[in-house]
Order: structure tokens, then C-alpha cells, then sequence
């Protein structure tokens, strides 16, 4: 009330002390778009933000791949078969150790984000965000850098409800280890999502995304269908669980299987006086649809991350959040 009667008074700078401060996690939905028509009519619609993100931490693989030092040829693979063929060159019966170097290391990625929001408190708000990110890790010959244009989109619906939609292109460069296996490659991304509250403190998303990545040696399609349960009884407490389909298809050059992965996930955040915890644990399964080399069937993988997230409680002090993050990942 005390802003809008200092936009009636066209004082600006009195309605911009009044309603700067209430972030969304301290309102309601519909005072957060009542807050945003008013500073819309003193500054208009656009605002313009720059997020600089710089995260760093010790990865077990800089290449992303699960290394494999030891393997068996299993009988009817087609590996054991080359082996059988060629006689004396190859034992298909022994075991073979891959050579090379570990590639973990400490990474750092420093990512630019030029944020345009539009909030006039209509039923539409828009992000258009161009971004910029280069990778510098501690091992040489694995860095990278890359540029990207996202777009998001919310719509509100009657009762609640919140229609979600991302549009994302962007190319990218990146190393190996090995200059040879350098490679460029252009992404695209979309997901479409719906929020539907069922009342005080729960809130159900359903979603459906698709992404598309192309190299001069790989083609990757996916899709993938989730929907997620929100629970909040506390202001202090939160809680979530998950479930989800994600399907990858392969092909070019360097062809690799596709899969069929199930996922599961849960979590709890709990704010405290002077920061955040949060609990979260993800199970994924999946299946592949062709046998590796060295494998006469398809295999099926597990992989169970649990994760804790620790963020310190720095509003009103600065603009800068810090967040650090604790990953214990089993793979089998």
C-alpha cells in the first residue's frame, strides 16, 4: 500500500525502498507479481542483471567417463571373437589392462551470464539470457569454452498453476587430454514443464524435455519425462521426491549404444539461522541397447550419487552466494 501510494505520487524512489526488499521466497505469488506491475510502471518491464558463476572442484574424471582398468573378454563378444581368429596375437582368455594416465584433477569453470528479465505483472514473465563459459582445469589439454542463448518463459495460469518453457542453442570446444580427440560440437535444448499446487506447501511439476548434440563424431538425441513432488510443512523445512525416463539415442563415427534410463530422486533442504543444508540422493538404472566390444550382451549400469550441499546464509550482505557441495557416486 505504501508503494503504491508513492507511485501514485510519482515518488520512485520511495516505492523502490518499499519493494525492493521482498524477494520472492519472502512472498506470496500474487503479491510477487503486484510488486512487479508496480516497479514496472516506474522503470518499465526490463530489467537487466550480470551473474558471474565460478565453480571449482575436484572431479575423478575430467573426461567424464568412468575408467575401466581391468577387463575379461567375455566368450561371443566381438572382441573375443577377433582374439580366437587371429590365434596367437591376442590371449582371449587373459586379462587386459587399459594403460594411460588418471584424469582427475581440480576443475574450474567461470561461466558470464547477461540476464534480461521481463516482469510486468502480466500472466507472461520472460528471461532471454546470453551466457559465456570457459573451462580452466589443472591438468593440461582438458579446458574448454563455449557460448549459449537460453530463453524461459512462465506463464500463469488460473488457480495457481505455472507453465514452464525453455528454448536453448549454443557451440562449444573442448579437450580431451589428447589434441586428437578434441572436438566441437552445437546443442539444442528444449523442455516444457507444468506446476500444479494441491494445496498449502504442496506442489506437483511434471515435465518433458528433449536435447540434441552434434560433433563431427557423435549425434546424441535424448528425451526425458519426470515429474516431481514438492512438500514445504515448515517455512524452514522442504522437502522432494522424483521419478523420471530419460531415453538416449547414438549414432556417427565414434558410435556408442543408446539406453533406457529409470531415476529416482529425493531430497530435504533445512534453513537454519545461518545457512542452508541440503540432502539429496538420486538412482539411476539403465540399460543399453547394444553390447560393449568387449561384452557378448547388453548390460544394464546402477549408479547411486548421494550429495549434501552446504550455503551459507549471506542475504542482505552482499550479492554473492556461495555454495559448497559434497558428492559420493557409485557406479556398477
Amino acid at each position: 500500500a505504501a508503494a503504491l501510494a508513492a507511485v501514485a505520487a510519482g515518488r520512485c524512489n520511495l516505492a523502490r525502498h518499499h519493494l525492493v526488499p521482498l524477494s520472492d521466497s519472502v512472498v506470496t505469488l500474487w503479491q510477487s507479481r503486484q510488486r512487479d506491475s508496480l516497479l514496472a510502471g516506474c522503470d518499465g518491464p526490463w530489467r537487466q542483471s550480470l551473474v558471474i558463476d565460478v565453480v571449482t572442484g575436484y572431479r575423478p574424471s575430467l573426461s567424464d567417463r568412468a575408467r575401466q582398468a581391468e577387463l575379461r573378454l567375455q566368450p561371443g563378444s566381438r572382441l573375443h571373437g577377433v582374439c580366437v581368429t587371429l590365434g596367437g596375437l591376442c590371449d582371449p582368455t587373459g586379462r587386459f589392462t587399459v594403460s594411460g594416465r588418471r584424469d582427475s584433477g581440480i576443475d574450474l569453470w567461470v561461466q558470464l551470464q547477461l540476464r534480461h528479465r521481463y516482469r510486468a505483472g502480466t500472466k507472461w514473465d520472460l528471461d532471454l539470457s546470453p551466457v559465456l563459459f570457459r573451462r580452466h582445469p589443472s591438468r593440461a589439454g582438458h579446458h574448454g569454452q563455449g557460448a549459449m542463448l537460453r530463453a524461459e518463459a512462465w506463464r500463469h495460469l488460473p488457480r495457481g498453476k505455472r507453465l514452464y518453457l525453455l528454448a536453448e542453442t549454443g557451440m562449444a570446444h573442448f579437450r580431451q587430454g589428447d589434441p586428437r580427440l578434441a572436438f566441437d560440437h552445437s546443442h539444442r535444448r528444449a523442455r516444457v514443464a507444468l506446476a500444479i499446487p494441491h494445496g498449502a506447501g504442496l506442489v506437483s511439476h511434471i515435465g518433458y524435455s528433449r536435447r540434441r548434440v552434434r560433433s563431427g563424431w557423435l549425434d546424441l538425441r535424448g528425451r526425458r519425462t519426470d515429474y516431481r513432488l514438492d512438500i514445504r510443512p515448515r517455512a524452514r523445512a522442504s522437502f522432494w521426491a522424483g521419478i523420471g525416463v530419460d531415453r538416449a539415442g547414438q549414432s556417427g563415427p565414434g558410435l556408442l549404444a543408446g539406453s533406457r534410463a529409470q531415476i529416482l530422486q529425493a531430497g530435504m533442504r533445512l534453513r537454519t539461522r545461518y545457512l542452508s543444508l541440503v540432502f539429496r540422493q538420486e538412482r539411476r538404472s539403465e540399460r543399453f541397447t547394444e553390447p560393449l566390444a568387449y561384452l557378448a550382451t547388453p548390460h544394464r549400469a546402477r549408479t547411486v550419487v548421494h550429495g549434501v550441499d552446504i550455503i551459507p546464509d549471506l542475504s542482505g550482505k552482499t550479492n554473492l552466494k556461495v555454495v559448497v557441495s559434497l558428492d559420493h557416486r557409485k557406479i556398477s
